[in-house]
């Protein structure tokens, strides 16, 4: 009886799941069958085309041919096929077409009658299709020449006898353009009575300037050299006539027996485009190569990419590609595929093309080798099957990477290669003293600034920082900031040198210009505090000296020995002592009241704590979790639990992503690391996820176990804030006397990791942030230094040091100064920011005490004193309040926020994929946050629009933790 119903039940789901494959094919193909004309509205005597298109199908054909058409003249009834693929999310979509081509012989409406077709065997009809020709313009019209508006070209620029090639005629601002009659009849080239079009726009300064292009196919039938005559097209309906057009076609290269086998169905080339393969080459070392890897499948068949080629270099030379990050994030070494068609020998090739540009770092001979991995898939049945799984490969072994020659002695080369000649700009005038002027140094044409070294410029006179690199599109920008110290004459004297490849010389660059300096207007704003210019000029050299030495940056960069002074966090650490006495001579009270506000907000303000314990108490449910799976699911839920549970215990940013998570444990558990990344990995390639078997998961689980131990010693009572700790190295310094003399050194990154192992959240030391902000800013990262020297200022608000270089750093941002006096309505904001919010409590409770007192001196019958009492107590108690609500309500800390990486994109949604990019924020510009959303914020800027961005992007201004200061490795 079971038996019996086990098999109606396998015969039920068997007619049922094969009647849902029946329906599924029918809509399918009903529905991905498209039919129209090319071009919409043909001219007599001009080709056109019949486009035929589906949409994932392997082979698609008429049946029974063409139909005769009255008006319809057929070039063949073999058509012209062509088919793409494409794989998103593991899903291969295939477009399969076919293009009969015919010329119109009449003006009217001419219709082609229904056509039945065959789509991978299943028969289907169109309807039919009504065309409507155009008479033909006057041959008399025709112009004699092309002029400037019409532009013929062969691609490529160098065909191979036998090989598919197209010539180009594009036309500029035009909207339409046919070919009058037929092509031309040339020995030796088969034309395959193909037209193709297209059309581009493109806006510049607001012009926009529209081309469209003819592309006529043909095969060369032999090597030689050949004269494509004149062409006659209409042009939005006026005659014209190309030139003439020579072109050289080459001999096919030499393939090997196996490549012309008819067994053989695939192989790869490496090769140079429009290049010999087999000529030697030589390039200059950091010079850019042009490769293109071609992978070929005989047809009927195709290829599936699992992963992008993989190219080496032998003999240890050392390569690096140029980065396509923008164009395809997939692949940041390639450009994106492309797929077309080659004949060699008596079989027809699909091939697919992958574009690379790399450059070799050291000389010698350059022999490259690529492995392109790839599954033969045969589609000349109904379904496709896998037919093998290879790893195509090539070789390129005669390209010679030559050293540059000797640079101009007088010239420094900055590194440089280009054909283009820099742009030199400076500011406009007037230039005054202590106002700032831009040197722009603009360099077009090169394809990555890696190896630019900005050129020493440090005029006398100036005081100068250190320059700034922009990266612009194909151009990248040098920006010297200079600050004048004394009015008068001052000569500007620039000089460097690029390196042109296809010269093979150095292209100098020389730049002179004497400007002219005026005296200040008032108070200089480059300077830390207001200074007063003196409009008498000073003669002597002394008196230069002197002025050049208190105002160069590097006398404001020292660091502070006193790293021990600290102030408690929260505030009211620092003076709730002196607020309870104060307090208790009035009303004794308030003390219970005080103490439970500190206390709450000490509890509130350490994040990383009730993230940890919240943590805690979930370990245990998370391991029998991991021990309960099946391995293959670990890729799912159960890695996801782990990886908050990590990112929660190591007080990372929530949401991030497993695999970052790995890099924070692989110092004390590299082999847990691993399992990590995966995991991570497992979690969007399937194929992975056969490496999750039984030791797999068994390993994970007592790596976690053993890390468990370890995170538990970490948080320990008497373990300080650990989540905010470096991993000290042995090279460190070990106190603050050898972290300075590794700062003078210039030895700041390791200066940088010891004061950050000094720092303590819970008591944050002034001079310790300050010390951090002078180390990120000789790195570079003037962000981060920013955010650095505005925490430092929270702390001690009457730090001189600390403004002067906070505000060195906004100016190296260009940005405004802050915290200086430059009108009267200056003043209230300067004494509110004088002081702390504990400060500013300490001083109104100090005004509740006079108050106090002065109450009871009136009952004691103290006559006229208490009157002075009373005044001064709430004088204070109204200044000090006053100030203290100010200050509340201006700063909002944990809402402010700056951003500290560049060209950081805000985006309309929390998504890079269906969010679309509003525009790029600058390095320290500030930002109000409005709403967190995992590794998201919501952002306002100052003209009050809003946007979407990464929460690693921006760094708070007031945080007690200073992780997220430090650069990221």
């Amino acid at each position: 009886m079971i038996r019996s119903l086990s098999q109606k039940n396998f015969t039920f789901k068997f007619i049922l799941s094969l009647f849902i494959c029946i329906l599924t094919f029918i809509s399918v193909f009903a529905a991905d069958v498209q039919v129209n004309i090319s071009p919409t509205t043909p001219t007599v005597g001009s080709p056109a085309e019949l486009v035929i298109t589906a949409i994932d199908a392997a082979r698609v054909s008429v049946v029974d041919g063409l139909p005769a058409v009255s008006g319809i003249r057929w070039y063949s009834d073999i058509p012209d096929y062509s088919s793409s693929m494409s794989i998103v999310n593991g899903r291969r979509t295939a477009v399969y077409s076919l293009r009969y081509a015919f010329t119109p012989t009449k003006s009217g409406v001419v219709t082609i009658p229904s056509l039945e077709i065959s789509v991978d065997g299943v028969h289907t009809e169109t309807g039919p299709i009504q065309i409507s020709v155009q008479a033909s313009a006057s041959r008399s019209s025709a112009s004699s020449s092309s002029g400037n508006n019409l532009q013929v070209s062969i691609n490529p620029t160098n065909p191979i006898a036998g090989s598919q090639t197209e010539l180009l005629i594009t036309a500029n601002n035009a909207s339409n353009m046919t070919v009058r009659g037929t092509l031309p009849n040339v020995p030796g080239i088969e034309w395959s009575n193909v037209v193709s079009r297209s059309s581009s726009m493109s806006i510049v300064n607001g012009r926009r300037t529209t081309r469209y292009t003819l592309r006529c196919v043909f095969t060369p039938a032999k090597s030689g050299t050949f004269t494509i005559p004149e062409i006659d097209v209409n042009v939005d309906n006026t005659a014209m006539r190309t030139k003439p057009v020579q072109l050289t076609v080459s001999a096919p290269p030499t393939a090997s027996e196996a490549r012309l086998d008819p067994k053989t169905i695939a192989f790869t080339e490496i090769t140079i485009p429009g290049s010999d393969r087999d000529t030697p080459k030589s390039y200059f070392i950091g010079e850019e190569i042009p490769l293109q890897i071609t992978a070929f499948i005989r047809s009927p068949y195709r290829m599936q990419f699992e992963e992008y080629p993989v190219i080496s270099a032998a003999d240890d030379m050392t390569i690096r590609f140029h980065d396509y990050r923008k164009t395809n994030p997939e692949a940041p070494n390639f450009e994106s595929v492309t797929q077309g068609h080659q004949l060699i020998g008596r079989g027809t090739f699909i091939t697919y093309n992958f574009i690379t540009k790399l450059r070799a770092l050291s000389t010698g001979k350059l022999k490259l080798s690529v492995s392109v991995p790839a599954v033969i898939l045969d589609t000349d049945s109904f379904f496709q099957s896998v037919v093998a799984q290879k790893k195509l490969s090539d070789a390129l072994d005669n390209i010679t990477i030559l050293p540059l020659p000797a640079a101009p002695a007088d010239a420094p080369y900055i590194g440089v290669m280009t054909s283009a000649k820099p742009e030199i700009e400076l500011s406009p005038a007037p230039y005054r003293v202590g106002e700032p002027i831009t040197l722009k140094i603009r360099l077009p044409g090169i394809e990555n600034s890696e190896t630019l070294t900005p050129p020493a410029f440090s005029p006398d006179m100036f005081r100068s920082y250190p320059p700034e690199t922009v990266e612009q599109g194909r151009s990248a920008e040098i920006r010297y900031t200079l600050i004048p110290l004394e009015q008068g004459n001052y000569p500007l004297s620039l000089k460097f040198s690029t390196f042109n490849p296809e010269t093979k010389q150095y292209s100098i660059a020389d730049f002179h210009q004497s400007i002219a300096i005026e005296k200040a207007q008032g108070i200089l704003k480059g300077a830390s505090g207001p200074a007063i210019v003196n409009a008498q000029p000073m003669d002597s050299s002394s008196a230069i000296s002197s002025a050049r030495a208190k105002t160069a940056p590097e006398t404001m960069l020292y660091l502070h020995d006193d790293i021990d002074s600290t102030v408690s966090i929260p505030l009211i650490k620092n003076t709730v002592v002196f607020i309870v006495i104060a307090l208790l001579t009035g009303f004794g009270t308030l003390v219970f009241g005080i103490l439970s506000f500190v206390r709450k907000n000490v509890i509130s303000a350490d994040e990383s704590a009730r993230r940890r314990r919240s943590a805690h108490a979930v370990r245990s449910g998370l391991l029998k979790k991991l021990t309960a799976s099946s391995p293959r699911d670990l890729a799912g839920e159960p890695a996801a639990e782990l990886c908050t549970y990590l990112n929660d215990m190591l007080s990372l940013s929530p949401g991030t992503p497993l695999n970052e998570t790995a890099k924070s444990v692989e110092r004390e558990s590299p082999e847990l690391a691993e399992k990590l990344r995966t995991l991570a990995d497992a979690a969007w390639m399937p194929s992975l996820k056969d490496k999750l078997d039984q030791d797999f998961k068994m390993s994970l689980i007592k790596g976690i176990r053993k890390y468990f131990i370890f995170l538990v010693f970490l948080f320990l009572p008497f373990q300080t804030e650990a989540a905010d700790e470096l991993s000290a190295e042995t090279k460190l310094p070990q106190n603050a006397t050898e972290a300075k003399t590794a700062y003078d050194s210039g030895e700041f990154e390791q200066a940088l990791q010891f004061y950050a192992l000094q720092y303590k959240p819970a008591t944050p030391s002034p001079s310790i942030l300050y010390n951090m902000g002078n180390c990120l800013y000789q790195l570079g990262e003037y962000p981060r230094a920013m955010v650095c020297f505005e925490r430092a200022k929270r702390l001690s608000p009457r730090d001189s040091d600390i403004t002067g270089n906070l505000n060195l750093t906004r100016r190296k941002l260009m940005l405004p100064m802050k915290y200086q006096v430059e009108s009267p309505g200056d003043f209230f904001l300067f004494i509110r920011d004088s002081f702390r919010t504990d400060e500013w409590l300490a001083g109104t409770a100090i005004g509740l005490m006079l108050i106090m007192i002065s109450t009871a001196m009136l009952l004691r019958n103290r006559k006229g004193l208490w009157r002075w009492f009373m005044g001064a107590g709430g004088l204070v108690v109204l200044i000090c309040a006053a100030m203290l609500t100010a200050q509340i309500s201006a700063e909002s800390p944990e809402k402010q926020a700056v951003v500290i990486t560049r060209n950081a994109p805000l985006y309309s949604l929390p998504s890079e994929q269906s969010g679309r990019v509003e525009q790029y924020l600058k390095p320290g510009q500030e930002v109000h946050i409005e709403e967190n959303r995992m590794d998201w914020i919501r952002v306002r800027l100052e003209d009050n629009s809003e946007g979407w961005l990464r929460s690693s992007s921006a760094a708070l201004l007031w945080n007690v933790l200073a992780s997220d200061l430090l650069p990221q490795s």
